[in-house]
Order: structure tokens, then sequence, then C-alpha cells
């Protein structure tokens, strides 16, 4: 660039660090500016006295398929602190409670699905690992694909729990084969964690960001934006304002409506109003092991309030945490939902419930201390044909105005990865617009 552009990100999540990243290797000036104290959004973390490592608000973890994760890791000179393991994965069933369900094997023993249909379940599980074509499965529900590829029993048994656990019984119906596939498609057995946490990944990229000339400021809580004549931006951090020549909005869509009172209210409408869940998560500290799975997808039930326990321990030594043994219980909720007042001692009432379940042996003695970490926006609803609804990244009508955030991720589901991979694409949109100045 001939002059050097400065470009303002809101959210300071991984999204918004990929795409700082870009934007100051390509030669733009970057100032970053980010609500929490701490940078890294869903996937940051915690640390507790005694404790050496951080721990993530909500449960975290990328796989050995995630080639954007690891490209961002050697950037921000992370590539050794990567840690991949394969952990125990536990599913409970209507009938016969928790059974290994990690691998085809395991998949072939599943007890409440017939021997053959469980082969008829594993072919279509291997065609959805090898097709790509999912254009064509978004325009039909997973209901009906599984039902008509996997049968009913499969679908019955195994399918839709677990799409009632994750968007509820009112859009298990709706939800569109192309996330199903997705979740299938690119995923494997081993997982992987980073030394320190996720918060020590946000961290250095923090340093990174910093060390090549970029401005970070955290614990902004009244950023707002408004056009300046001739294209530019003014943006308010901390009470002063600044001039950019491009904002990215790296935030949830109605962050977006939030920091900007110029967008058109029916296009800030339509955008806040695609379905999503928020989620609430409750980390138990544990004085004794759970159970030996890292992952147990609990079976939907009316009196339940969590959908799956995640033991981190069982990923991660619990020596990283003083010989605390971490267990997260986490649920997806519609923004409506009255479970969002429940005060934090029912919440654990309720996951030592769910932890009874896991294992009987487990009771309030157990439980040294515990902490719950809510999200408004955490699961947008992919129903048929999701990629004719997505919002645009480019603002229509605000030149140098760009939002990504989880709502743009498609088909694939949310996770860190993907995140990354937005960053890098939002950052070269802006950086493609800058050139043009």
């Amino acid at each position: 660039m001939c002059a050097t552009r400065q470009v303002c990100i809101i959210g300071g999540g991984f999204t918004g660090l990929a795409a700082a990243t870009d934007l100051l290797q390509s030669g733009a000036g970057v100032h970053l500016v980010e609500r929490r104290d701490r940078l890294g959004g869903m996937a940051g973390g915690f640390r507790e006295p005694g404790w050496l490592s951080s721990l993530e608000y909500t449960y975290h973890h990328f796989f050995a398929t995630d080639r954007t994760f690891r490209e961002y890791a050697e950037k921000w000179d992370m590539a050794d602190q990567l840690i991949l393991r394969r952990p125990v994965t536990s599913i409970e069933t209507a009938k016969s409670g928790f059974v290994r369900m990690d691998s085809p094997a395991s998949l072939l023993k599943y007890p409440d699905i017939s021997p053959l249909n469980r082969v008829r379940l594993g072919a279509a599980l291997a065609y959805l690992r090898t097709t790509g074509q999912w254009k064509q499965l978004e325009r039909i529900t997973a209901e009906t694909w599984c039902r008509r590829w996997m049968g009913n029993e499969a679908y019955e048994a195994l399918w839709k729990p677990q799409l009632v656990s994750k968007f509820g019984a009112e859009w298990e119906p709706k939800i569109s084969m192309a996330f199903l596939w997705a979740r299938l498609h690119a995923r494997s057995p081993e997982l992987g964690t980073i030394q320190g946490g996720f918060q020590a990944m946000a961290d250095r990229a923090e340093e990174h960001l910093v060390k090549q000339g970029a401005t970070v400021s955290r614990g902004i809580a009244d950023a707002h934006l408004q056009p300046e004549d001739g294209g530019s931006w003014r943006v308010r951090i901390n009470g002063a304002w600044h001039i950019f020549d491009a904002v990215i909005v790296a935030a949830q869509p109605q962050t977006l409506q939030t920091v900007t009172s110029t967008l058109d209210r029916e296009f800030c409408e339509r955008i806040c109003s695609q379905p999503y869940l928020g989620s609430r998560t409750i980390i138990l500290s544990l004085n004794r092991p759970l159970g030996r799975s890292y992952w147990y997808s609990l079976h939907p039930r009316n009196d339940s309030s969590f959908t799956v326990a995640v033991e981190h321990t069982n990923f991660v030594p619990a020596e990283l945490f003083a010989g605390e043994h971490i267990v997260y219980f986490s649920t997806y909720l519609s923004p409506d939902s009255d479970e969002w007042n429940r005060d934090d001692a029912t919440l654990r009432s309720k996951a030592l419930e769910c932890a009874t379940r896991i294992n009987p042996e487990i009771t309030d003695d157990n439980i040294n201390r515990s902490w719950v970490f809510d999200y408004a926006y955490a699961q947008p609803i992919r129903c048929v044909n999701a990629s004719s609804t997505l919002p645009p990244v480019a603002i229509s009508g605000c030149k140098g105005l760009f939002h990504a955030s989880m709502a743009h991720i498609y088909p694939w589901d949310r996770g860190t990865n993907f995140a990354l991979d937005l960053g890098g694409k939002v950052a070269a949109l802006c950086l493609n617009y800058l050139r043009s100045l």
C-alpha cells in the first residue's frame, strides 16, 4: 500500500485475531478493540491460583483435520505447543446406558440398533465422510435424509436425540442435512488442545499483534462507529474518536446493530432475526474423577438441564489444575428460555443429577467449587437452504464496513478452526477494498 491504511477491528475473538494478523502482514495498520478484559472470545479462559494452565469458559478442542488452526498456530509461534490425543467418547442410549462411540468398531456394536441397520448406518456414514456435495444435502432435512438412507431405527436411536439435544424438539425436524454432513465430514477421532489452554494461544496472538505494530484496547464497553464524509469511519474507543479507512465487526449480529446507528433498520432486523441459541455452562471441580470418558453425550430428558458432560481432565492431566478434576456441563437455550433465570445453586444441583447418571457414586461432597458461564449467542440454527439466508460480510451501502461472525460460518459447524478461516477471508475482502482507495 502506498500509504498505510488504518483498520479498526471490533471483537477480539479468534476471527478478529486472524483478521488482524493478516491485515498487519499486508501492511495495514490495525486497532483491535475488545469488550472483555482478555482476548479469545468464547475460546478464552481463566486461571485460578495454583493452576498451571488456563481453563476455557466453554469446552474447546481442535481436530487433526483443522489445517487453518495449525496455520495460525505457526504464525503466532505456537505450533510446538499443540497437543493431539485420542480421548474416549461415550453416548447415553435410551435403553442401554452409556456406551463408547468414537470409532467404526464401536458403531458396529451400538446396542440400540439392530446388526443389519448398523451396517446400513455405517454405509451412509462412509458416504457422508467422502462426499463433498453438501449443497445438495442442504435442500433436505436431516430427519428426512437419515430416515431414508439410515433407516427409522437409526434415526430414532442415534440422530434424533443428538439433534434434540443440540437444537431442541421444536427445531429438530427442521435442521438441514448439511449441518449433520459438516459435523461428520471433517472430524477426526483425535482431538487437540494447547499447552496452557486456548487462552495461551490468544495471549500469544496478542503479543504477536503488538509486536507487529497493532494497537490493542481491551475492556472497551463504549465502542461506537459512524461514517465520515469521503468514505472513512469514526470509531469511539474509550471515549475518544479515531478515524479509520475500514472497520471489521468480528462479533455476533447483535453487536453490529449495537455499535452503529447508521445501518438500515430493516437490514439489522433481518440479520438479527435469524434463529439462534445461546449456551449455558457450569463447570464443576471434583475431588475425584467422574468417569473414564472425555465426552459424554447425554440422552435428552424433560427433567434434565444439560445435554453434554465433558470431563476435561480425562483429556489433559488433573495435575495442571492442582489435582482438581474438571467437568463441564452444558446446554443450548433459546433466547426466551426460562432456564436462563435459574440461579447458580440450582444449576449446580442439576449438574450433580447429570453426574450421577454417569457415576452413581458421585455426591455433593465430591464438589469442590463451580463456575457458570453464559453466552447469549452461541449456535446459529441451520434449516434447509440456509446458504440463501446468510448475512453479507461486506455490508451493502456502507463502504469499508465488514461483518464476520459465527452466523457467517457455513456449512461448517461453529469452531475455532472455522472462526480463524473466516478471519482470513474477511481480511482478504478488506484488503481488496483498501487497495481500491
